[in-house]
């Protein structure tokens, strides 16, 4: 178990403080932007909640599409407060969702257009996230090693109450 342990720590968490710091910059303003982006996309998209629109959009959809942005919004913010929960739910969140826009043909994979499309505007943030969720642990992993002392302060300390 130990070894598994080992492993895991050697992949996720990194042995530089500084290259932590920017890869937790990074992934929370990749998030900003993505939120950013996708919330003028949707309300870019408002107009085709319109009856006589071409291609209409479910309301269903566009309530998601502006909760997603608020989610990852908040998720990044998680980010920047170095939460290792918020960093950890970003990245699986993001990759879910787009399992779900995939489905429910939001996103499309038809051409070469599309792919090049989806590895910029999804593929690469997810990617991103990786490394700010990489860059939360290894800074936690650093700078919060675990506690080996008693856990209660002794007598005569200036902790001790």
């Amino acid at each position: 178990m130990n070894a598994v342990r080992e492993v895991a720590l050697a992949l996720l968490v990194g042995r530089d403080l500084e290259q932590a710091r920017k890869r937790i910059r990074n992934g929370w303003l990749v998030g900003y932007l993505w939120a950013g982006w996708s919330f003028a996309g949707v309300i870019a998209g408002i107009w085709s909640l319109a009856p006589e629109a071409e291609e209409r959009l479910s309301l269903t959809l566009f309530i998601l599409a502006v909760v997603e942005v608020g989610v990852v919004a908040f998720l990044s913010y998680g980010v920047m407060r170095r939460g290792r929960v918020a960093a950890a739910t970003l990245l699986v969140y993001f990759w879910g969702s787009r399992i779900f826009w995939i489905a429910a043909g939001a996103i499309g994979l038809g051409g070469y257009g599309e792919i090049l499309k989806f590895a910029i505007l999804q593929v690469f943030p997810a990617y991103i996230f990786l490394q700010g969720m990489r860059g939360v642990w290894t800074w936690h992993f650093l700078a919060h090693p675990e506690y080996e002392g008693p856990i209660v302060p002794e007598e005569g300390t200036p902790d001790a109450r």
